[in-house]
């Protein structure tokens, strides 16, 4: 009776044997693509400006993973509301399989009374994983109102339009009471913990404490309320407080994709 029994279930094991075969061929068969667009605006100490937007269009093979969101500047993975965590700038994964950025033709962000066209940027292939285009401009549209990203479309990519509100400038920024006017603040040695207050909004909000030249900072993150603390370390180094707005990018052939803006204030600190 159990060789009967070892007999009878030997289909059904073929069976499902032959179909985790199919699936794994039909998924290695198929492409994803992410997008993501970053729109960005930060004035520093004395008032100056710098404007920057960076697009990119990536495919890969099967399923959009954790590497492939990280290659394309999709996740910017912010610590929650109330908490703070270290981070280090540049960091990221190697990709593991092919990965392709995609040509999609002019690329336009238009806000009101701006307009920035994107430049298509070649970029070397790194040990054949890497290549394709990225678009960037040192352009930005105006912040605080309707802005449309158009893509004239390739064929790598069908056309596309999507419209969107991005947030208003950081507005009312004032570092323990005091409003932040130059763009620098002076404290006593013993100052340790900060008080940061700004024209509340319905965006995320979140801080970025830069020691030095070192190349990590403790990342902050609070809700838009226009009140939030960190604890200060160092003697000198920077404050970013940055208002960011993310809306989902959807279009024809994009299977996942972010519009991110990004305004941000910085603040030069010394401490005596």
């Amino acid at each position: 009776m159990r060789s009967l029994l070892a007999l009878a279930a030997l289909p059904l094991l073929a069976a499902c044997s032959a179909n985790v075969v199919a699936q794994d061929s039909a998924d290695a068969d198929t492409t994803s693509v992410a997008a993501a667009v970053v729109v960005e605006q930060s004035t520093g100490p004395g008032e100056a400006s710098h404007t920057e937007s960076v697009a990119r269009f990536l495919r890969t093979r099967g399923a959009i993973d954790d590497t492939a969101r990280g290659m394309v500047g999709e996740a910017l993975n912010l610590p929650a509301p109330g908490a703070c965590k270290a981070i280090a700038f540049g960091e990221g994964s190697a990709p593991a399989r092919p990965l392709e950025l995609l040509d999609v033709g002019a690329l336009t962000l238009d806000g009101v009374g701006s307009h920035a066209s994107l430049v298509a940027r070649r970029v070397p292939d790194v040990v054949d994983l890497v290549s394709g285009v990225v678009y960037t401009t040192r352009d930005a549209p105006a912040f605080g109102g309707r802005v449309t990203l158009h893509a004239a479309g390739s064929t790598d990519l069908t056309g596309f339009s999507v419209t969107a509100d991005a947030p208003p400038a950081i507005d009312g920024l004032r570092v323990n009471g005091v409003e932040v006017a130059s763009g620098s603040a002076v404290f006593s040695a013993s100052t340790t913990h900060v008080e940061l207050a700004w024209t509340p909004g319905v965006d995320a909000i979140y801080v970025d404490l830069a020691i030095g030249k070192a190349p990590a900072a403790t990342r902050c993150s609070f809700k838009d309320e226009g009140v939030g603390s960190f604890w200060l370390v160092g003697d000198s180094g920077t404050v970013t407080v940055h208002r960011m707005r993310e809306v989902p990018l959807r279009a024809r052939g994009i299977d996942e994709g972010t519009l991110r803006f990004d305004t941000s204030r910085v603040i030069a600190f010394t401490r005596h």
